[in-house]
């Protein structure tokens, strides 16, 4: 059933031939994400290992067949040195006092903010498996 109510059509005002329209508004910058080649930009940049001995299991340790993953913390100081914590461990206590020393020996490029080191964390996840 039509309506009989009236339409108003508005009109946008035409402007005066002698003025230019306003420019485009400009885009926001994109985000940059914080990596080493563009540290400069950011001003952080995450911590990272330069020397990462990893695990050889011991021949003591062999004796019983093993598949798990470990998950290790890392807390790597403004000099580079790190602490291991054990956050996921093997069923083997004495395997894993082991894994935590090999893991403490790691040595780090510090995490940079504003051109300073800074502590900083790290987790990883390292599967171990015994045949």
């Amino acid at each position: 059933m039509p309506s009989n109510t009236p339409v108003t059509v508005l009109k946008q005002p035409t402007p005066p031939p002698d003025t230019e329209p306003p420019p485009p508004p400009e885009a926001p910058p994109a985000p940059v994400a914080a990596t080493q080649e563009n540290a400069n930009l950011t001003g952080t940049t995450s911590a990272y290992a330069v020397s990462k001995p990893m695990p050889e299991i011991p021949t003591e340790f062999r004796r019983l067949p093993m598949d798990v993953s470990l998950v290790v913390k890392l807390t790597v100081g403004p000099d580079g040195t790190a602490t291991a914590e054990l956050i996921q461990a093997t069923p083997n206590p004495k395997l894993n006092q082991w894994l935590l020393e090999t893991f403490r020996r790691w040595k780090f490029f510090p995490a940079i903010h504003f051109d300073q080191p800074v502590k900083s964390e790290l987790v990883i996840t390292v599967p171990i498996k015994i045949y």
